[in-house]
């Protein structure tokens, strides 16, 4: 019929493969097939297609120029991880530059493949794809350039290992397992979309990270949204949204941990609970958020479980399965929580659950939507716990315990041990205090 229709076309496949076919490559027509590994020279590839029948590696001090529209095809060969062993690895150095109509192709022979691995410094990836790799790209080197990257569908997207440091602009990692992985690197992410599948893995895994600087990001689709554990990280103008949980702060020491000894059964009192030392020096471990969106995550938004400083700004925590949680020994005491939109988080009573021994965590200035800056009380609570059994029949006594009938239950001094039916009786004893 006549008229204006609108027609909605889907594509399956990596985010190269349902882009618009472009026409006028500027490569030279052919395939040709790197054999035995290299190494390779300086060099320029300019064939359309190459394929890496084995790990190929940019010798130092070569340089591998990879021109627009050129795509290289790596082959899997098993080596018991999810993409085989094949990498393209610089020991020297890679310019792959591609343009946003002819861009470079990182892609697979057939299944899957290893990924780009840049050990070296001063590495230029610009306008390119990377596909159906175990981990997209790993780099180990300093001063690396990654601008208008995409990487999908594949395990991990990119991982930034011991001593890395990298700038990168404009970056898409979509349809993966897991999204970045920094261990002790220091890294500067601008532009950036981090996407998985819903319900498995990790968008961001820090561990000790010198320093990660993430803004105008998006972190959506995974088990975790963000994970740090001890380190320096700043989140600014970004979204984390639709995740399983929000963020996760861990490290060493996690949980309230405060010492003491259990004391043997019955009629001992409850144990004397002393409370964990200050700590005096701080290291790498301040996690910030400014003008950040964590909404709309089925678990908690924000976890944290170690003595961290935390400091979130002019942000919104809402519309979550749970707001934020602190659960530390200890806060430094320029944490706080101001001028940010914290409520509708799960029940819509409890908007933040704070428990820890020392430190402050300030949490005026906010906005609460049914209470306006309320006083913080801050504490720590332990369980006693230890299986206690009885060799009689449920109905009998033991040594310092008396049965109570009624209720069937054991009062062993300041214990209580419930029967669970059986003879002889074995129970839980729990006891907590704060």
């Amino acid at each position: 019929g006549k008229g204006k229709f609108q027609i909605d076309v889907a594509c399956e496949g990596t985010d190269f493969q349902c882009r618009r076919p472009v026409e006028d490559v500027p490569c030279v027509d052919g395939t040709e097939y790197i054999v035995g590994g290299g190494p390779v020279g300086t060099a320029t590839w300019d064939r359309c297609n190459y394929v890496l029948l084995e790990s190929t590696v940019v010798e130092p001090d070569a340089i591998l120029t990879i021109n627009p529209g050129v795509t290289v095809q790596g082959n899997f060969l098993d080596n018991g991880h999810a993409g085989g062993s094949v990498h393209l690895e610089a020991q020297g150095t890679i310019q792959a530059v591609g343009t946003e109509k002819h861009p470079v192709v990182f892609t697979a022979l057939s299944e899957m493949w290893g990924g780009v691995v840049l050990h070296s410094n001063n590495n230029h990836l610009e306008h390119i794809y990377v596909e159906k790799a175990d981990v997209g790209i790993t780099v180990l080197g300093t001063e690396t350039v990654i601008e208008a990257a995409n990487i999908n569908t594949s395990n991990l997207g990119l991982r930034f290992e011991d001593g890395a440091a990298a700038a990168i602009k404009g970056l898409d990692i979509t349809q993966v397992n897991n999204g970045i992985s920094i261990a002790k690197a220091e890294v500067s992410i601008q532009d950036t979309i981090i996407a998985g599948h819903g319900d498995e893995g990790i968008g961001i895994d820090g561990v000790e990270t010198v320093s990660s600087d993430f803004s105008r990001a998006l972190v959506t689709g995974f088990q975790t949204g963000i994970r740090l554990y001890g380190c320096e990280f700043m989140m600014v103008d970004s979204s984390i949204t639709k995740n399983v949980n929000g963020v996760l702060v861990t490290g060493d020491n996690a949980g309230v941990t405060p010492g003491y000894d259990c004391p043997n059964m019955p009629n001992n009192p409850v144990p004397n609970v002393s409370r964990p030392p200050r700590i005096t020096s701080w290291w790498y471990r301040d996690p910030f958020f400014v003008h950040t969106d964590v909404v709309h995550n089925s678990g908690y938004a924000v976890r944290l479980e170690a003595p961290e400083l935390l400091v979130i700004e002019d942000s919104n925590i809402t519309d979550n399965g749970a707001g934020v949680v602190v659960w530390a020994n200890e806060l430094h005491d320029d944490s706080h929580i101001t001028r940010t939109n914290l409520h509708r988080n799960g029940n819509g009573v409890v908007q933040l659950d704070a428990a820890h021994v020392n430190g402050v965590l300030d949490i005026s200035g906010n906005y609460w939507a049914q209470i306006t800056d309320p006083e913080l009380s801050a504490s720590w609570q332990t369980t006693h716990r230890f299986d206690v059994t009885s060799s009689r029949n449920h109905t009998s006594n033991w040594s310092g315990c008396n049965w109570d009938g009624a209720k069937s239950r054991y009062i062993c001094g300041v214990y209580e041990c419930r029967h669970n039916g059986s003879r002889p009786c074995t129970a839980t004893v729990d006891v907590s205090w704060e």
